[in-house]
């Protein structure tokens, strides 16, 4: 990233991120965007009686062959073992010290006695990204009975069975809302005559929001599309109506309060700081915030009380004497497609209110189904100038992916 943000100038703080980056990234490199669960073990593991550690959701790229309908099948493994000298000559040692560390929560284990771990990773697809079904795919259902698309389509508990199939998900991404719509993504229309011979016609996600609701009836009822084209129902699920459009933004506001544990914050003028500190549980999520000044006095500036929408509530901070109350503050989380404005900044509200706001890089919400492919932030664009820093084109030569 930072050789990246140098090719490209200042500003370029934080790559982007989300479906459509990742589904640009991938389509550079003429690979499809998929999502991955990676599933990691040690050796240790079952001594210490723990299952292998699941991470979903992971963004990945794949060959354009991969059968994107068989998530049983392994993507990819690796193996890695650690000796405890080599790691110690490489100053990581800790990592045993951090594992005892833990070791309370699994029968007080002595890590630090283990001379080498070895770990390993697989990888598994979980779901698409790209919205590839068509109507007459089929699934098993209840006793291996083949049922298609367009039949789970047309069910009231199209959900339920969605749910309780895999094989129906696996099927069927578009019905049971499983992949991100691309509003590039293109459809089969029609055959159309070029110079004596029958062609397809292919039309956009993008140009069939611009329909009218009579219209998109008549293409999203389609069920056949030739060879792999697919049709608008499978290839524009949000658009025909069958999911809803995802707030992208808002996802990565909620996700940012769900896995953000520690935040700082910190003047090069003045050297004062601010330290959050969240901790999350499923029972009840809190966190603190402090304020440091450049003598390393502090302040406490709250404690939790509740989110509201996009917004901590902190309070019961130290007693402040100019309104003769505790301290409030709130830590808010604001999303902006703008270049360079993403960033931490903090900021006294009044006397004995303090406001931290975040702001992270997220491309505009308020339309699901548009994509800026000429945004400075839009990934095809991105690649785009880092390819051109190293390999220059002339003028009037334009790459197959660019087109």
């Amino acid at each position: 990233a930072q050789g990246i943000g140098y090719i490209l100038g200042e500003g370029y703080i934080e790559m982007p991120d989300g479906p459509e980056f990742h589904v640009d990234l991938c389509a550079a490199f003429d690979l499809v965007p998929a999502n991955v669960t990676a599933m990691i073990s040690c050796d240790y593991f079952e001594d210490i009686k723990q299952a292998p550690l699941s991470t979903e959701g992971i963004s990945f790229c794949v060959e354009p062959d991969q059968d994107m309908e068989d998530y049983s099948a392994e993507l990819f493994s690796m193996e890695s073992s650690f000796e405890k000298s080599a790691l110690k000559e490489a100053n990581m040692e800790w990592i045993f010290d951090y594992l005892q560390y833990k070791s309370w929560k699994f029968d007080n284990f002595n890590f630090t006695a283990l001379e080498s771990m070895t770990c390993s990773i697989k990888s598994y697809l979980t779901q698409p990204l790209v919205c590839n079904e068509k109507p007459l795919n089929t699934f098993s259902w209840k006793d291996g009975e083949e049922k298609t698309c367009k039949w789970l389509r047309n069910r009231k508990q199209t959900e339920k069975i969605c749910d309780e199939y895999y094989t129906a998900r696996y099927a069927c991404p578009s019905t049971c809302c499983m992949c991100d719509e691309d509003p590039m993504a293109t459809f089969f229309r029609r055959y159309v005559e070029v110079d004596g011979v029958d062609v397809p016609e292919m039309k956009t996600c993008k140009w069939l929001s611009t329909k009218t609701p009579e219209q998109h009836g008549k293409f999203c009822n389609k069920n056949f599309a030739p060879g792999d084209l697919k049709t608008a129902s499978g290839a524009c699920p949000v658009t025909c109506g069958f999911c809803e459009g995802r707030d992208l933004c808002q996802e990565a506001i909620d996700d940012f309060f769900a896995t953000t544990t520690y935040l700082d914050w910190y003047d090069p003028k003045t050297y004062a700081s601010v330290y959050l500190y969240n901790y999350i549980t499923d029972d009840y999520p809190y966190a603190y915030m402090y304020y440091y000044d450049q003598y390393g006095n502090y302040m406490y500036l709250g404690g939790t009380t509740e989110r509201y929408e996009n917004t901590l509530l902190l309070d019961y901070g130290d007693y402040c004497d100019e309104e003769q109350r505790s301290i409030t503050s709130k830590v808010i989380v604001e999303t902006t497609s703008a270049l360079g404005m993403n960033g931490t900044y903090f900021s006294q509200s009044s006397p004995c209110s303090y406001e931290l706001k975040v702001v992270i890089f997220c491309e505009d919400s308020t339309n699901t189904n548009s994509t800026n492919t000429t945004s400075s932030w839009s990934g095809r664009n991105l690649v785009q100038k880092v390819l051109e820093h190293f390999y220059p084109q002339p003028e009037d030569e334009i790459l197959d992916w660019q087109k």
